[in-house]
């Protein structure tokens, strides 16, 4: 009897979790003057993938932050989508971000996944990133540059790492994993 009970209760709540289809893990970040004080949730996808964290705490602001992978155009529809305006301090974002990811373990290596789409000039899972500025630059013909902070995993080190004081430097194509930052209460 208890066999079959804990049997249907197993399939019970992998039934609920696959049809939820976000699986969050609730962790603790150390406290430090440029690491978030609270819990923040890491939502992964049905495959088991970080795709965003909730409730991240940078600056007294609460941001919901996405990893999505495409290129700048896709992410950010162009110049006009309001999440670019949303983006926080560089450094501070990203050592939120590497703080999160780093307190799981075993820590993961990449985040996200590629779609099936190929695309030329593309960054790998290892290295997130969000704009910073945008220069359109006339040469013979005009071009536009995306510089961006980033976040990259440090193979050796095993752990994500704030790239302080270096940017990627991409067109509007590139593809990568960008980074979302949703604004969710500044108290």
């Amino acid at each position: 009897m208890k066999s079959s009970m804990k049997k249907l209760l197993t399939q019970f709540v992998l039934a609920t979790s696959i049809t939820l289809s976000i699986v969050t893990l609730n962790f603790t970040v150390s406290t430090n003057a440029n690491i978030p004080t609270k819990s923040a949730n890491i939502i992964y996808n049905s495959k088991r993938k970080i795709v965003g964290l909730k409730n991240l705490q940078i600056d007294g602001k609460i941001y919901n932050v996405q990893f999505i992978y495409g290129d700048f155009n896709q992410v950010y529809k162009g110049f006009k989508d309001p999440a670019i305006t949303n983006i926080p301090d560089p450094v501070k974002a990203t050592t939120a971000i590497n703080s999160a990811l780093n307190s799981l373990k075993p820590v993961p290596t990449t985040i996200t996944e590629k779609p099936k789409r190929k695309y030329p000039g593309a960054y790998g899972l290892d290295l997130y990133m969000f704009p910073l500025q945008i220069v359109e630059r006339t040469y013979k013909e005009t071009s536009i540059e995306i510089y961006g902070a980033f976040g990259a995993f440090d193979k050796k080190a095993k752990q994500w790492k704030t790239e302080t004081g270096r940017y990627v430097s991409h067109g509007p194509k590139t593809a990568g994993v960008y980074t979302k930052f949703n604004l969710v209460s500044s108290r």
